[in-house]
């Protein structure tokens, strides 16, 4: 089992063309998310995307 943590799933979730590393790193957290391994997300990741996405 894989622990994703708020950076994985923010570039999963926001597309930002701006930043060099986000572009990077975008296909990276895709790759990790869409595949078939079983993914763990705990309860303070979550918070802190949902605290993320406030901004957006």
């Amino acid at each position: 089992m894989i622990g994703l943590d708020t950076n994985v799933l923010a570039r999963y979730y926001v597309v930002d063309h701006t930043d060099a590393e986000a572009v990077r790193q975008r296909p990276l957290a895709q790759g990790l998310i869409d595949s078939d391994k079983q993914l763990f997300i705990s309860k303070t990741v979550i918070l802190e995307l949902e605290w993320l996405m406030r901004g957006y």
